[in-house]
C-alpha cells in the first residue's frame, strides 16, 4: 500500500482527490528486489547464497588457507514490476539500478561491473552462509547455482547462467559504503520496457565483475541486509500517457 501511495503522490494525486490529474511527466518509483542470489563457480553446482546479507561478483584471489585457483562469483537480481503502479502505456524515460558496497578486498581497488539481462527463470532458496559469505554454502532446494536454475533438477543451458552476451550497462565500484549505480542506458530502458510488456520474460539481471583478473570480487548488500536503506534498488522514471 505504501508504494502505491508514493506513486500516487508522484503523479499529483491524493486519496481524497477525485479529479483527473494532469499526466505525470516525470513520475518516479523505487522498487526493492523480489529475488537476489549469488552463484559460485563450482562444477558440481552445489554452492549458493540466497538468504545471506551480501551479493558477490568478480573473481577471487588465490585461497590463503586452502589453496585454490581464483574462482568466479556472479550476482542475480530481479524486481517485481507487476506489483508496482506504472500505468499501461507509460513511456519509460530512464532506469537506474543501485547497490551498496559492503566488503572490498584490500588489493581490489576500483574495478568495473557489468549488468547483463538474464534469459531464463531462476530460483531463490534458503541457503545462508554463516560467515562473511564469500565462499557460499550448501545449496538448498530451489536455489540458483553455477549449474542449476533451480537446484537440484533444473539446469542452465550454460554453466554460470544464461544471459545476453552484451551488457545492458557498466559501472565501477571501489570502497565500502559506496553506492554503485548502473543506468540511463537505452539497453536498461529497453529491458524494463520489455518486462512490463511481457512479465513472463522478466528474469532480471546478472552482475558480472572483471572476470579476467584475480582479486576483483566485491560484496554488495542484498535484500536480506538488516539495513533496508542499502538494499538494491531499481529506480524507474516514466511518463504517464495523456
Amino acid at each position: 500500500m505504501l508504494s502505491v501511495l508514493l506513486v500516487l503522490v508522484a503523479a499529483g494525486c491524493s486519496e481524497d482527490d477525485t479529479t483527473s490529474p494532469e499526466p505525470c511527466k516525470n513520475c518516479i518509483v523505487s522498487i526493492p528486489p523480489s529475488h537476489d542470489v549469488t552463484i559460485y563457480e563450482d562444477k558440481e553446482g552445489e554452492t549458493s547464497n540466497s538468504a545471506g546479507n551480501g551479493l558477490f561478483a568478480g573473481r577471487t584471489s588465490v585461497g590463503r588457507i586452502h589453496l585454490h585457483p581464483p574462482l568466479l562469483r556472479r550476482a542475480l537480481v530481479r524486481f517485481d514490476l507487476e506489483a508496482e503502479v506504472i500505468p499501461e502505456g507509460s513511456t519509460i524515460d530512464s532506469v537506474f539500478l543501485s547497490v551498496t558496497v559492503t566488503r572490498s578486498g584490500e588489493l581490489t581497488g576500483r574495478v568495473p561491473f557489468f549488468l547483463h539481462k538474464v534469459n531464463a527463470e531462476w530460483g531463490e532458496g534458503f541457503s545462508r552462509p554463516l560467515d562473511q559469505g564469500g565462499g557460499g554454502t550448501a545449496a538448498t532446494e530451489g536455489d540458483a547455482t553455477w549449474v542449476h536454475r533451480f537446484y537440484p533438477n533444473h539446469f542452465w543451458a550454460e554453466n554460470g547462467g544464461d544471459f545476453d552476451s552484451a551488457p545492458s550497462a557498466a559501472a565501477t565500484a571501489d570502497l565500502v559504503g559506496e553506492k554503485v549505480t548502473w543506468g540511463n542506458t537505452s539497453e536498461m530502458t529497453a529491458d524494463v520496457r520489455g518486462w512490463l510488456d511481457d512479465p513472463s520474460s522478466n528474469f532480471g539481471w546478472i552482475i558480472l565483475g572483471e572476470e579476467d583478473v584475480a582479486a576483483t570480487t566485491k560484496r554488495f548488500a542484498s535484500r536480506e541486509h538488516l539495513n533496508i536503506a542499502i538494499w538494491p534498488s531499481l529506480r524507474v522514471h516514466y511518463t504517464v500517457p495523456d
